[in-house]
């Protein structure tokens, strides 16, 4: 059996939960270099308003300039992770898994792929229709 252990975030500032992510990543990968096994964890919860902007964005599809983000009580923060420009905010449930894939016998794409099955068939509990957008990453609703 595969023990996960979740933990409520509550509202967190994103670079601090990215923070958080690499310190449980870091201990994971000491824990497996010591032969033990890594624990899997979930993190959940919301972020105030920020755009991220990923190591393969291009920062000219960012719509908001820095004074318009100020306006908005938003930030921008650049990563280390693909995809171009995402927003969290709040009332947005964030998930955060980290696992020991290697362990799990999966590879990165399809552990995505299972992960947008999971939330397409959530929200679909919640009569929400969500979708894969072809070239795009994660689940989309009102997509079209």
């Amino acid at each position: 059996m595969k023990e996960i252990t979740f933990i409520d975030i509550g509202t967190r500032d994103y670079r601090e939960v990215w923070e958080m992510q690499k310190e449980l990543l870091e201990a994971g990968r000491r824990a497996k270099k010591q032969g033990r096994r890594v624990a899997h964890c979930v993190l959940l919860g919301e972020h105030p308003h920020v755009y991220t902007l990923g190591k393969s964005g291009d920062a000219g599809n960012m719509l908001l300039d820095g004074r318009q983000l100020q306006a908005v009580d938003a930030t921008l923060v650049k990563v280390d992770r693909g995809g171009d420009i995402t927003y969290h905010g709040p009332g947005q449930l964030v998930v955060y898994p980290i696992v020991d894939l290697a362990r799990c016998g999966w590879g990165v794409k399809e552990y995505v792929r299972c992960l947008e099955e999971v939330v397409i068939g959530v929200v679909g509990e919640y009569g929400i229709s969500g979708e894969r957008v072809e070239g795009a990453t994660g689940v989309w609703v009102n997509a079209g």
